[in-house]
């Protein structure tokens, strides 16, 4: 019987030796991402917070860290900036889409602040032309 429980006790020790950190953020991305996903955080200037890891059949990426401070971020992905991000307490998060082709039309799930902020984002664009469109017509 004793070599059972120290049997069971090596296998709990192993499994809890390199627990699993989860994600705050998973990118759920229609075709696979080519090159790295980075997420930067504002303070004075963005800088480097987190690379995002692939799951084993490379069709989800995790970005995993034991503390997240509130505030604004940026996802870019091959050095490419796709989308800016506002962290509060909504966590975890995630965001689906494609990419590489419109980010207007990615799909955030579970934070609402990055939700809002995107609609803004949205509006000012069409407001922007909007006004150009009204100053083209305009007579001199």
């Amino acid at each position: 019987m004793k070599p059972w429980s120290v049997l069971l006790l090596l296998v709990a020790l192993a499994a809890c030796s390199k627990p699993q950190k989860i994600p705050y953020l998973t990118l759920n991305p229609d075709l696979p991402v080519t090159g790295q996903a980075e997420l930067y955080f504002l303070e004075k200037d963005y800088s480097l917070f987190d690379i995002a890891t692939a799951d084993k059949d490379n069709t989800r990426l995790y970005f995993r860290k034991d503390s997240v401070p509130e505030g604004i971020y940026e996802l870019r992905i091959n050095n490419k900036a796709v989308t800016p991000l506002i962290i509060s307490n909504g966590l975890p998060f995630s965001i689906s889409g494609n990419f590489n082709a419109n980010p207007t039309q990615l799909t955030i799930t579970n934070n609402e602040e990055t939700i809002a902020l995107r609609q803004a984002q949205l509006m000012t664009q069409a407001l922007s032309e909007e006004i150009k469109n009204v100053a083209a017509n305009m007579p001199d």
